[in-house]
């Protein structure tokens, strides 16, 4: 007997839904296997590693800033120089200075000047470049607010030998602390989501807090003076890098750790940062990710409504379930690839908060589709008290709104 037209609407929307949610589970099998070839691999041999200058821009101070700046400094083998950059008026200089003191010949800190054309982070980066010590042939960036495996800088310089390879670069992972709120789970969750994506060198991304460059190649590659016009290091560095022919390589060892506790503002604050940066300096990458949620938010909208054109109520819930059971799936593949590589408290706060995660996951898929739409209509940004409107991958307008201290 022929199914009635109802029905086979249902069926094959249904296979649409399916066909979506296999999509993220292949990308996280993808990802499990990227792992599990790196943790296989030995210990860089610290004799073939080249001098490595460790930059950390720093505005305002991070909660957790020293445990950053230690983790810098116990990275083994040791850099051959630290540079901490900041502006003269920043509440962190005298922090900075006071490292520095403790570690003369190692740290030293650069004062910058203020940022017109570009994300103050990238003005203090470039003003650090122009103080690398003679010997230094690669250079390794972090951010202020994630702490460091002891191993980070040298896994990432160790790939920079391989033929092909412009950069490498790290991932953050956020850890929620004790008693965190649902919205931070949910931003750690948003977060991991990018991780699939980082496999494929050639059309990857660099993470600003912890990337990896060969000297020579960053001067080629004109690197400061896009960052010079940019909001985003990270993306910048990419697309500098991948315009010689060269690629990025994602090492998911390194991971860096962030413990923030989030309010759903602040979240979405956050989130929609990224997608409009994501935009204004990677826009291919933002339409392919845009079309791809679209495309499967509309499939389970015409599945929903399938169902209950077919079977009610019942039909309406029915593809609904698919939908969580597939994301689900995807969330408990994409953690159990992560835990292999984070630090042991990370990967124990991670298993202790597995079922939140998982409820995390489509809430996180359904922030990011708002994001999008956002960031489709709206080029302004707020960061670290500085409101930064992006006219285009080279195009920044600033405006200071506010002091940055936490």
């Amino acid at each position: 007997m022929p199914l009635p037209p109802d029905q086979h609407a249902f069926d094959v929307h249904a296979v649409l839904l399916a066909l979506c949610g296999a999509i993220p589970l292949a990308m996280a099998r993808g990802l499990r296997r990227h792992i599990a070839a790196h943790r296989l691999l030995p210990a860089p041999d610290p004799a073939g590693l080249p001098a490595v200058a460790v930059i950390l821009p720093c505005r305002g101070i991070d909660p957790g800033l020293d445990a950053v700046i230690a983790s810098v400094l116990a990275q083994r083998p040791g850099p051959a120089q630290v540079l901490l950059a900041t502006t003269a008026d920043d509440p962190v200089l005298p922090l900075l200075q006071a490292v520095a003191g403790r570690h003369p010949g190692l740290v030293q800190v650069v004062v910058a000047p203020r940022a017109t054309t570009s994300a103050q982070k990238l003005a203090n980066q470039i003003a650090a470049v122009t103080h690398l010590a003679p010997g230094v042939e690669a250079v390794v960036c972090v951010d202020s607010d994630g702490v460091l495996p002891p191993d980070f800088a040298a896994r990432l310089v160790s790939h920079l030998a391989r033929p092909g390879v412009g950069a490498a670069t790290g991932w953050r992972w956020y850890v929620p602390g004790a008693g965190s709120s649902f919205a931070t789970l949910v931003r750690s969750a948003w977060n991991a989501g990018a991780m699939p994506f980082l496999v494929d060198g050639s059309h990857n991304i660099a993470f600003g807090g912890g990337m990896a460059v060969r000297r020579e190649v960053m001067a080629a590659a004109g690197v400061t003076g896009m960052w010079a016009h940019s909001i985003s290091d990270g993306l910048t560095l990419a697309h500098a890098v991948k315009g010689m022919g060269l690629r990025v390589h994602f090492d998911p060892r390194c991971m860096v750790v962030s413990r923030e506790d989030d309010s759903w503002g602040s979240v979405l604050e956050w989130t929609n940062r990224q997608a409009t940066i994501s935009r204004c300096c990677m826009p291919a990458f933002w339409r392919f990710t845009a079309i791809a949620h679209t495309a499967s938010i509309l499939v389970l909208a015409a599945a929903v409504a399938a169902g209950a054109w077919a079977a009610g109520a019942g039909g309406a819930i029915a593809a609904v379930a698919l939908y969580a059971v597939l994301s689900a799936a995807n969330a408990g593949a994409l953690m159990a690839a992560v835990a292999a590589v984070l630090d042991p408290a990370a990967a124990a706060a991670l298993r202790q908060d597995r079922q939140r995660y998982l409820l995390a996951a489509p809430v996180a898929a359904w922030l990011y589709a708002v994001n999008i739409a956002r960031s489709s209509l709206i080029r302004s940004i707020t960061w670290r008290g500085i409101r930064y409107h992006l006219a285009g991958p080279a195009q920044v307008r600033i405006e200071p709104v506010r002091a940055q201290t936490a």
